[in-house]
């Protein structure tokens, strides 16, 4: 996993820093995100925590502090960034069917497309050449059908030069660190 991560406002990259665990500032679009602080990782990282300061009987010591905030940190580099806003942002929206091309382990699957993860994707044409410029969108409400493929929500970044509506049946390719990794097919329109 990568220190740097994905705007959720525009989609370019923010670099970031291991012990960077609250805002983020983008120097591309100029809005603030955070760490995106729900889902089961935040979970299990706090059971952890709490697992190491028992077993190492630390619970009244300073060490207890220093766990946690180390464990807190590094679950801060798989977690995404979300949007900072006090008022509600209308994003287009749909939801989709993945079909991975790559194989992952059930852990790295679960890191990977857990809630509001951002990915660049294209849409493609029958004959698979593209037919949009790249785009991003977050990954939500993620249900995996089988180790090969999921249906999720998807909602496009706010801030885009390329608004274009895509309906139900097109297909799309998402990428992960510049490589494709799944086949998409929209199962409704973009509203």
């Amino acid at each position: 996993m990568s220190l740097d991560k994905r705007c959720p406002w525009c989609g370019e990259i923010i670099k970031g820093r291991f012990f960077q665990r609250g805002h983020y500032h983008c120097p591309n679009c100029g809005n603030y995100s955070r760490i995106y602080r729900s889902g089961w990782i935040y979970g299990l990282g706090a059971i952890v925590g709490f697992a190491f300061i028992i077993f190492l009987k630390y619970v009244l010591a300073i060490y207890s502090v220093l766990i946690f905030w180390t464990i807190y940190s590094i679950i801060c580099v798989v977690l995404p960034l979300e949007m900072e806003t006090k008022h509600f942002i209308p994003r287009k929206k749909s939801d989709a069917r993945f079909t991975l091309i790559k194989d992952f382990s059930l852990v790295k699957r679960k890191l990977l497309f857990s809630e509001k993860q951002l990915f660049p994707i294209c849409f493609v044409d029958i004959n698979d050449k593209p037919i949009s410029h790249t785009l991003c969108i977050s990954v939500e409400d993620v249900k995996f059908i089988s180790s090969e493929s999921f249906d999720a929500n998807i909602k496009f970044i706010p801030i885009s030069n390329f608004n274009v509506d895509f309906h139900k049946g097109d297909k799309f390719y998402l990428f992960h660190d510049s490589e494709r990794i799944a086949y998409c097919e929209l199962k409704n329109n973009i509203e």
